[in-house]
């Protein structure tokens, strides 16, 4: 199928990024839109912690259950329509909650919100897929994963400064307003790639006679243990997440505001990473830049819990700055790896799939390590994240190890489309 180029010099296919990048923006606003307004729904509803915390679980729960089977209805109907649906989900959920009158009304909205984020991951990166060629993919994925982690940013300051000056309800119908508007805007001026890449695919297989069935696709060995690989990473990442300032503290008596400290540079220098990490997956083969890179955060992490340094409170912010950013560089190269092993048709359902691993992989995290912490210590607990970045640099590895030829193969074709 012949299309223009789709690099990233400009053209309709810059606009496709674009917007897709500014709806995964959304989606990982909406995912914290809800924690700067608890204080606020403690006051309205009378909640518990765990009542709070069960908010953001329904909304992991639907997101969880859903994202393979969006990722077949991506590859059914076209990444667009997922993608539109998914932003109408997310931001007239957020409105509901900007309605609700009772805490299981809330519960509902939050799930609706849920459903929407599943839409995203598989949609996103069967667009992306579509829309950028394989010598600028690096580039496209790292930017649309910078987008998400900016919405994280940005959400506690936005929405919590509107519940703070509004109150929690005109906060939740404003920001959800915003996302349907995008939804909208996005419909207008989107082009439909990934269905015409679809419609493509399906001519070259009629012609050429019958080929694997889907579920055989996205179930071979590679995408199996990238989906291992998912939970292994993302239990590191979440672990950080989770159990910074409780290891500062215990371990080496450092207060909460030097934990939050090192979380946010953490945090920014994962987003950091994840551009120069763009620029790394398209001029090195990723299991390279993947292997390099996640045994420089388990080593950084086991220095961290050695205290091979005087652990001050600027000694914990640069230690933790450094692990974001090894992090971080590995994304890009994760995602293009996930995509060498997908086909044509099969880009929402390798995405859906796999993606699969992050929210299994943050639902287990914090109790497995809350555990250690508890019949151990921190410094155990933070070994076994160090660990955890090292194992899943090896599943990484190993996962491209045989494929390495099908996926620069894939490359090449796509840059003579």
């Amino acid at each position: 199928m012949q299309r223009e180029d789709s690099s990233l010099q400009g053209g309709p296919d810059r606009l496709v990024i674009g917007l897709v990048s500014g709806g995964h923006f959304l989606a990982h606003f909406y995912a914290l839109a809800f924690p700067p307004l608890f204080p606020l729904l403690i006051d309205e509803f009378a909640l518990s912690n765990t009542e709070l915390g069960l908010l953001m679980s329904v909304m992991a729960l639907s997101t969880f259950i859903l994202q393979i089977p969006v990722g077949v209805l991506v590859d059914k109907v076209g990444a667009k329509r997922v993608f539109i649906v998914g932003l109408v989900l997310v931001g007239g959920g957020t409105m509901l909650a900007g309605l609700a009158g009772s805490y299981l009304y809330l519960l509902a909205a939050v799930f609706v919100v849920g459903i929407g984020q599943s839409a995203f991951h598989p949609a996103d990166f069967a667009l992306l897929d579509a829309a950028t060629t394989g010598g600028a993919e690096g580039k496209s994925f790292a930017f649309h994963t910078f987008s998400g982690y900016t919405g994280f940013a940005v959400a506690p300051f936005v929405v919590g400064g509107l519940g703070v000056t509004l109150g929690w309800q005109p906060a939740l119908l404003i920001v959800g307003a915003v996302g349907v508007v995008y939804a909208l805007v996005s419909q207008l001026s989107m082009r439909p790639l990934y269905r015409l890449r679809m419609a493509g695919a399906k001519a070259e297989t009629e012609s050429s006679g019958p080929t694997e069935s889907r579920f055989a696709a996205v179930t071979k060995l590679p995408i199996l243990l990238l989906f291992a690989f998912f939970i292994t990473v993302t239990m590191a990442n979440k672990g950080v997440h989770t159990f910074t300032g409780v290891f500062l503290l215990s371990e080496f008596s450092l207060d909460e505001f030097v934990g939050n400290a090192a979380l946010t540079s953490y945090f920014t220098l994962t987003a950091i990473g994840v551009l120069v990490g763009g620029a790394l997956a398209d001029r090195y083969r990723a299991t390279t830049v993947i292997a390099t890179v996640l045994v420089l955060a388990g080593l950084s992490t086991f220095a961290t819990v050695a205290g091979v340094l005087p652990m001050t409170a600027e000694v914990a912010v640069a230690l933790f700055a450094v692990v974001g950013l090894f992090y971080g560089l590995a994304l890009p190269s994760r995602d293009r790896l996930i995509n060498s092993f997908s086909t044509d048709s099969t880009t929402g359902q390798s995405f859906g799939f796999v993606y699969t691993g992050l929210p299994l992989g943050a639902m287990v995290s914090p109790v497995v390590l809350g555990v250690v912490i508890d019949f151990w210590d921190a410094k155990l607990a933070f070994a076994a994240i160090g660990a955890l970045f090292l194992l899943s640099s090896a599943i990484g590895v190993i996962s491209g190890m045989k494929y390495v030829t099908r996926s620069t193969t894939r490359a090449a074709v796509k840059n003579t489309e």
